[in-house]
């Protein structure tokens, strides 16, 4: 018959639980000798005859409960389920030397574990043994525990680690009296013998369990390292700049906190708008003190040198099948080249001002941009239809340091002819400063918003050269501008046309295979520098490769013509623009071709296209196909 589980005292959970079968002569059963010859176990391991122990009454079992226990030794059980050890009730502290008086009238207080009367400092009610006795026997007898039992192990004893059970330690001289094993008693000396404590142990079955749970832990959390390594592999950072950020929690709430206290700038000044309508001024004195705030100078050369792009298209389907998908090709273009330049790109698909719509409306957004970024000096617009055909060429800032507006254009053209074709407005460079809102607004003034659109537009078809309709669109108005108000807009307007800022793609598409083969001869040459720049690297090398492909094509024998392309030269063209095809809004201008636009579109993109692909290793079989195949090693001389 299995006896229920010992008591365990609360207060100290560290306390291994055992399970015992039910003996008479178990030191934790108290029993009531009959016979003076009966014998039970002390603390330490021997036997003491209960006569020799001071003749002290103990409580005893009944007869039946020994017939049905049959005398045998007792011996430990694996432990069950901890859902079927159910803990004794507590009950309230007694005093030491604390003496029961049982219904019997008899004294029987005394610790379960170590069997002394003194030092008692717990009591519990333990469960009757024999529920068929019930009636007999009264269920929940009082049991006690001494102090030194219920004394928590030393560290080095500690249940967790203490798996197998220490060997008994030697007799003690005194181990006749079994309080003397666990209570502290003067010595003889004058000192006081330290006590004697039973190491702690677990169970076999308990220390199974340990070790299979702590296995399935350390199991379970390398699967768990492993699985999000897999899944969530730690993202490459951007190859043109790595922005540092905090993904911690506290550092999250920090910033956030932080938000609202950061110094009043002119974003918080109600007045201040958005929108082409409303006029900012002071817009110099504004973006010095919020650079100021930031930390940054605005004479600085990381500052001056800062340049964002600008592009949109409309935000309804193209007419044009193919529209759509020339866009997006398009816009993949100057991804690549802001990629590789470190330029960040603004494509805007949206109608901020709803009268000021087809190339009127990059006047709406470039406002807005300049108020976005005043930590930029340059916003570079850059029409829909215009493609990067020279990957390698960078922008010469410090040429237009002393101005605020880049176009290309010829001066004689604008100035003196004053003809509507002079300039190009579908690609320009506009510095973020109070004179560009100040020719914007003016420029805007002349638009599809302003009630005086249609007066304007007799006045542009009256002033400009060769005018054919009176309609004022943007870059007519520009050359009007510029022509008539020489000092106010002129004098820090440039005009460039000293390499391809923007080309007449009907001039180019044509020179573009006897460009690229110009460029491979100069690589296949067996000098030092040409070998060098066969060999493959990484994207994010790419200007290094760019300056040195530069100073080889430039140098005794290279490849004639000014970097950025020209209409003199074979190098190779910086934007190649497709104005007059209209590859999205429908039918192109009646004097090219659909099938022309259609093929010099095509093979400015692959021409483009192909100087991104050398650095994964590929390139287009030939330039109208859409098919790429593997680069040799060494290329271009091993071709």
């Amino acid at each position: 018959m299995a006896w229920p589980a010992l008591y365990t005292d609360p207060a100290t959970p560290h306390q291994s639980i055992q399970r015992f079968t039910c003996h008479p002569y178990h030191p934790r059963v108290p029993v009531r000798r009959r016979r003076r010859t009966a014998t039970a176990p002390n603390g330490l391991g021997t036997r003491t005859n209960a006569a020799a122990a001071g003749g002290q009454r103990r409580q005893a079992t009944t007869a039946a409960s020994r017939r049905k226990c049959g005398g045998l030794r007792l011996h430990a059980e694996e432990d069950p389920p901890l859902s079927r050890i159910r803990e004794p009730r507590r009950q309230q502290q007694v005093s030491t030397s604390l003496a029961l008086i049982e219904p019997s009238g008899r004294h029987s207080a005394y610790c379960i574990t170590c069997r002394d009367r003194r030092c008692l400092t717990r009591r519990f009610t333990h469960p009757h043994p024999h529920p068929r006795r019930a009636k007999q026997t009264p269920r929940g007898r009082l049991r006690f525990l001494c102090h030194r039992c219920l004394a928590p192990p030393r560290p080095s004893q500690s249940p967790l680690f203490s798996v197998k059970r220490k060997p008994p330690a030697a007799p003690h001289p005194m181990a006749s009296d079994p309080a003397s094993a666990f209570c502290a008693t003067p010595a003889k000396g004058g000192g006081a013998r330290p006590p004697h404590r039973l190491p702690p142990m677990l169970p076999p079955g308990r220390a199974r369990e340990l070790l299979a749970f702590a296995a399935g832990a350390v199991a379970s959390a390398l699967l768990l390292l492993c699985s999000t390594s897999i899944l969530s592999p730690t993202p490459a950072p951007n190859i043109v700049s790595t922005i540092p950020f905090s993904s911690t929690t506290s550092s999250a709430a920090a910033a956030t906190a932080d938000v609202g206290k950061d110094p009043r700038t002119f974003y918080d000044d109600p007045s201040l708008s958005y929108s082409v309508s409303h006029r900012i001024t002071a817009w110099d004195a504004k973006r010095a003190a919020w650079l100021r705030t930031r930390g940054l100078d605005a004479g600085a050369p990381s500052v001056r040198r800062r340049v964002v792009m600008v592009s949109g298209s409309q935000p309804e389907p193209c007419k044009a099948t193919t529209g759509d998908h020339l866009l997006l090709r398009f816009l993949k273009n100057k991804l690549d080249y802001c990629r590789l330049h470190g330029i960040p790109l603004l494509h805007n698909t949206a109608h901020l001002a709803p009268t000021m719509v087809a190339y009127w409306a990059k006047i709406p957004i470039l406002r807005a941009a300049m108020v976005a970024h005043p930590d930029a000096e340059w916003l570079w617009w850059v029409d829909a239809d215009a493609v990067f055909t020279d990957m390698d060429f960078s922008l010469p800032l410090d040429r237009y340091e002393n101005h605020n507006l880049v176009v290309y254009g010829w001066d004689g053209e604008v100035y003196e002819e004053r003809s509507w074709v002079g300039l190009n407005a579908g690609v320009f460079l506009i510095r973020n400063c109070q004179w560009s809102l100040d020719l914007m607004d003016a420029w805007a003034a002349m638009g599809p918003a302003s009630p005086e659109y249609a007066r304007w537009g007799k006045t542009v078809h009256a002033e400009l050269q060769g005018k054919p309709d009176e309609e004022s669109d943007d870059q007519s108005a520009l050359v009007y501008l510029l022509s008539k108000h020489p000092a106010r807009w002129g004098n820090l307007t440039f005009l460039e046309s000293g390499y391809y800022f923007q080309g007449y793609w009907a001039e180019i598409v044509g020179r573009l295979d006897g460009v690229a083969k110009r460029y491979e001869d100069v690589e296949r040459r067996r000098s030092s520098s040409s070998s060098g720049l066969r060999r493959r690297h990484a994207e994010r090398e790419h200007l290094r490769y760019a300056a040195a492909r530069d100073a080889a094509v430039r140098g005794g024998g290279g490849v004639p013509g000014p970097a950025g392309g020209g209409q003199k030269g074979w190098r190779r063209p910086f934007v190649t623009h497709f104005t007059g095809c209209q590859p999205c809004g429908g039918a192109p201008d009646r004097k090219y071709a659909r099938r022309r636009c259609g093929e010099g579109i095509r093979r400015a993109l692959a021409f483009a296209d192909d100087q991104v692909l050398r650095n994964y290793g590929f390139g287009h079989a030939v330039p109208l196909s859409d098919s790429v195949v593997p680069l040799p090693f060494d290329y271009p001389a091993a071709q």
